[in-house]
């Protein structure tokens, strides 16, 4: 009897911390949370009303919201989703300095794209190099060229 108590007292630990776990990812969600591109400027000193953060939301707001594409608004959704566990894995790296110097290059790229005007191209480069961020990891595409001497 003590045996079946403690595993339903533990297995209701585990669903409430599950439970609580997808309240914070659908809130993050729903908030506009942008897990990559916050880390990256919080990485580079800079706070959340930078300039890039603030283009980054342009973006978003003048591009992905307000055409009404449904395909771009399920992307969005996606990037929160892919964003939060990417994040995560990258700060537990023991290169994750280098990978957030990484992002950092595309992030900066498509800040610069949204200032002049070229939405749909921003759009295109954040949505490509972000769903392509785990496998350029896994690829030691983030480490510095020198790194790799040639042969």
């Amino acid at each position: 009897m003590a045996n079946d108590r403690d595993y339903a007292h533990s297995w209701l630990q585990s669903l409430i911390g599950w439970i609580v776990g997808l309240i914070d990812l659908i809130s993050r969600i729903f908030s506009g949370g942008c897990y990559i591109s916050s880390a990256v400027v919080a990485f580079k000193g800079l706070d959340d009303s930078s300039p890039q953060m603030r283009l980054l939301r342009q973006l978003r707001e003048e591009y992905i919201f307000s055409g009404g594409v449904a395909a771009r608004l399920h992307d969005l959704d996606k990037y929160y989703v892919i964003g939060a566990v990417l994040s995560k894995w990258v700060e537990s790296r023991a290169d994750s300095s280098e990978i957030w110097e990484y992002v950092w290059q595309y992030v900066q790229e498509t800040a610069d794209l949204v200032q002049s005007g070229r939405l749909e191209e921003a759009y295109s480069l954040f949505k490509l190099r972000t769903l392509r961020l785990r496998w350029d990891i896994l690829r030691g595409l983030h480490k510095p060229i020198l790194e790799y001497p040639l042969r």
